[in-house]
């Protein structure tokens, strides 16, 4: 059973890890832009955020690798221009050495892996 988890960044609450919890794979896509957010429903309401990024965070998310982060090329470029952390990222290719990868309702755009993190110098 399968499961997607949107998060949010910002959210100031921390979660403490869970004792003799099960290893979890995961698959994660992060895009940057825009996006429309509010609370949703009355019986039970909830926050929801709407648009493009949002749609195509979930593409990147269900197009990547286990384990592995998958990037929009808005998001590599501000990440490359982060401040105080120095981001190791390459560009995805396909088996056949293509750049990128397929995204419903967009064609072929350029995605990269983020490898790594350390610290700027």
């Amino acid at each position: 059973i399968g499961g997607t988890y949107m998060v949010l960044g910002g959210a100031p609450n921390v979660c403490p890890p869970a004792e003799g919890a099960e290893k979890v794979y995961i698959r994660c896509g992060i895009a940057s832009g825009p996006v429309v957010a509010g609370v949703v429903g009355r019986a039970m309401p909830r926050y929801c955020l709407f648009g493009d990024t949002v749609n195509f965070a979930s593409r990147m998310e269900s197009t990547s690798k286990r384990m592995q982060i998958q990037i929009s090329e808005l998001t590599y470029y501000l990440l490359r221009n982060a401040p105080n952390h120095k981001f190791k990222m390459g560009m995805r290719r396909g088996p056949d050495g293509s750049a990128g990868v397929e995204v419903k309702g967009k064609g072929r755009v350029m995605t990269y892996w983020i490898d790594g993190i350390e610290e700027a110098t």
